[in-house]
Parts: structure tokens; sequence; C-alpha cells
């Protein structure tokens, strides 16, 4: 919202800018106008008045013709087109500054995602050195004697479950001897 605001607000001062200039520009046209009509007004009587300075017979001035100095326009902006101008000045520069903003956001999550891989890339590196340690502690003596202890502890797991699921079901059947 308030950028369409900012946007009006430098068309004013664009159409108020243009149509000072015109006024101005107006008003220096006819400054030389005016200026250009002295002239040529009093064209034979400064050229006569030149003549008597110069010692020449003022007669000759008489016979030649008043000069007319070409005339002044005052050259004239278009007020709507400066307004428009100072808008879509405005409108550019709040496009640049977002594009601006964008480019940065881009650039840290261009950063972030950089950072990311680096990181899973550490991180695959210490799992295959994990795994490359693990492999030489179970080829150590050490581990081969854990791994085996960690079977056999296994295997009589096993073994006691199987053995503890069996007597109740042999119970019924299975008379206990009496030892001598």
């Amino acid at each position: 919202m308030w950028e369409g605001i900012g946007s009006a607000i430098g068309g004013l001062f664009g159409y108020k800018g243009q149509k000072d200039t015109n006024v101005a520009s107006a008003q220096q046209a006819k400054q030389q106008m005016d200026f250009q009509e002295r002239m040529s007004n009093t064209a034979v009587q400064r050229r006569m008045a030149d003549l008597k300075k110069g010692g020449i017979n003022p007669i000759l001035a008489g016979s030649k013709e008043a000069s007319s100095p070409a005339g002044q326009q005052a050259p004239v902006g278009n007020k709507a087109r400066a307004a428009l101008e100072a808008a879509t000045s405005a409108q550019n520069l709040k496009n640049l500054s977002e594009q601006e903003a964008n480019t940065i956001a881009n650039t840290n999550l261009v950063h972030a995602n950089t950072d990311i891989a680096q990181n899973n890339y550490n991180a695959s590196l210490g799992a295959a050195e994990l795994g490359k340690q693990y492999r030489n502690y179970l080829q150590s003596a050490p581990g081969k004697i854990a791994t085996k202890a960690a079977f056999y502890a296994n295997s009589a797991k096993s073994i006691t479950s199987a053995v503890s699921d069996l007597v109740p079901k042999l119970g019924s059947s299975y008379q206990k001897t009496p030892r001598k």
C-alpha cells in the first residue's frame, strides 16, 4: 500500500516540476521575443548612429531594410509524462531493493546448502572411519574374543529359552526319578 503512495507522491512532484519548468520556459521565451522585437524596431536608428560615429553619410542607413531576428519558441514538456516517469522511477527503485533482498536471500540459501552438504560429507567420512575402526577391532585378538563371547552368550540364552519353553510341556509326562 505504501509503495503506491510513494509512487503517487513522486508522480505529483514530477508533474509540478514539469509544470514549473514550462512556465519558466514560457517566461524566458517571452523575454527573448521582446528583446528581438526591440532590436528589430530600432535597427535603422542604431545603424544610422553607428554610421555617424564612423564618419559615414547616415543616408546610407535608410537604404537598408530593418533586420528581423529569428523568433523564439518556449520548450514545453509533457507534464503527464513527467509524472509517469517519476512514478515509474519510484517503482523501479522499489523493485531494485526487492531484487537485492532476493539476491541476498538466495546467496544465504546457497551458503546454507553448501554447509549442509559439507556436514553430510564429513559425517559420511566419520561413519566410514568408524566402520574401519570397528572392523580392525573385530580382527584383533580382543575383538575376536569379544565376538566369540557374544556368540556363546547369545547361544546360551537361546538354549535356556528353548529349555524353559520345553519343560512345562514335558512336565505332565515327565516323572522325576529319585536320585540314589
